[in-house]
């Protein structure tokens, strides 16, 4: 147990700072916050979409330092221990999730994008 956590924490560690930087990079635009009035519906749709995502990303580092440091306190209390790893558990389902979400939307996009619609 103590391997696959390391590694889903190392992995965590290098797939969050990409979700950032594309996120980042599409909201780059827009310096102020939305403009929604002034873009077509699918560029504002899409910085919506990415900006909730990004926010979906950093709630769930948070949630994975939080369980981090619980666990690293708990001092061999098994139920400290256990609920840290049930928070782990859940936010790596939240990130496997939330990685999901960001791809159905990119395709739904794009698909619209190349069609011509929206």
């Amino acid at each position: 147990m103590k391997k696959f956590l390391t590694i889903v924490f190392t992995l965590s560690l290098l797939v969050l700072p990409l979700c950032t930087v594309f996120a980042l990079d599409a909201a780059n635009d827009l310096p102020t916050g939305i403009d929604v009035g002034t873009q077509d519906l699918k560029t504002s749709i899409g910085q919506i979409v990415n900006i909730v995502l990004s926010i979906m990303g950093l709630i769930f580092f948070i949630l994975f330092v939080v369980a981090g440091f619980k666990w690293m306190t708990a001092a061999g209390n098994e139920d400290a221990i256990e609920s840290a790893k049930s928070i782990m558990t859940a936010a790596v389902i939240g990130l496997i999730i939330t990685l999901l979400a960001w791809a159905i939307s990119y395709f739904v996009l794009n698909s619209l994008n190349t069609r011509g619609i929206a």
